[in-house]
């Protein structure tokens, strides 16, 4: 007997968690990360850091890295990948609602506001198919998702080894590292920034004990003691000494629109601009800025295939 759609539902919800009762053999073979905006993959990193203001995208960002990495391509792009590599995920400042109903018509590249709203749609023969198709694709392309990581040291690593040996990931995300640290105080600043040294130090340990590489988001926040180019942000906006020694890929990423860039020969494009800046890559695959599209209404970041800018 087929499924129903709230069964098929339910078995996608079950994939896109981290199931603590299952354990996964590690895997033999070393998998390269697939960056889509240089299409390339890269090896033998620890930490790569993305940085960004807020609205400009990161945790969109995210969702196109496990996309290519954990769930699927369509088989015309030029960088499919055929076997998709384990992940585990930690998004800390979505709630999980939230963040799977902009995850799953972003898989499904489905209108959001279409599954959401329209009925007809959801209970349609096509929307089945897209759902039997994602339901047989996740089984064997698992992604483990969690909303939360506790603040105090000791038990943020305890945490992630847990969920290591549950799991046993090629590639572990984290998006908002800040949410685990105090704000700092300082008079020349309305909100502090956050020093999150301590946890990126914990990620470096994990990283080399595990050889698992770490990919970290953190909210840039402008220095109000010296001038701060919002469009374009430099190494030392990161304001972490551990990113500064230890760290081998380095990303900013921006939204052109959102700082008071505007192109007016070509403004609808300049509006869903993205552009990244790599400002260090220790394993020579990146170099310089790239640019991608947002797909609002799915939403998908589009990479284009000739897109250094």
């Amino acid at each position: 007997m087929s499924k129903t759609i709230k069964e098929h539902i339910g078995t996608l919800i079950n994939f896109l968690k981290l199931d603590n009762e299952e354990n996964f053999p590690e895997s033999s073979a070393k998998k390269g990360l697939l960056i889509p905006f240089a299409q390339t993959r890269i090896t033998d990193f620890n930490l790569m850091i993305i940085g960004s203001r807020p609205s400009s995208g990161r945790t969109l960002f995210l969702n196109e890295l496990m996309i290519a990495n954990t769930i699927f391509r369509s088989s015309d792009f030029s960088y499919d990948a055929p076997e998709p590599s384990r992940s585990l995920a930690y998004f800390l400042t979505e709630n999980p609602a939230n963040y799977l109903n902009k995850l799953i018509p972003a898989i499904l590249d489905i209108n959001q506001e279409t599954l959401l709203w329209n009925s007809h749609f959801r209970d349609s023969a096509e929307f089945k198919h897209y759902i039997s198709v994602l339901d047989a694709t996740l089984s064997r392309r698992p992604l483990f998702l969690e909303f939360n990581l506790p603040p105090a040291l000791d038990e943020f690593v305890t945490a992630i080894e847990s969920d290591i040996e549950t799991c046993n990931p090629a590639f572990i995300f984290i998006d908002g590292i800040e949410a685990l640290a105090q704000p700092e105080n300082r008079e020349y600043e309305n909100h502090g920034t956050r020093n999150i040294d301590l946890w990126l130090d914990a990620c470096l340990q994990l990283s080399t004990k595990h050889s698992i590489p770490f990919v970290i988001t953190r909210l840039l926040n402008p220095q109000y003691d010296r001038s701060f180019d919002l469009y374009q942000p430099v190494f030392s906006d990161f304001n972490s000494s551990t990113i500064d020694s230890s760290c081998d890929i380095v990303i900013s990423m921006v939204r052109p629109c959102l700082n008071g860039v505007s192109l007016e020969y070509d403004k609808l494009s300049n509006d869903r601009a993205v552009h990244f800046f790599v400002h260090r890559d220790r394993t020579g695959k990146l170099s310089g800025k790239y640019k991608c599209e947002i797909e609002s209404e799915i939403p998908r970041m589009i990479f284009p295939s000739k897109n250094c800018l």
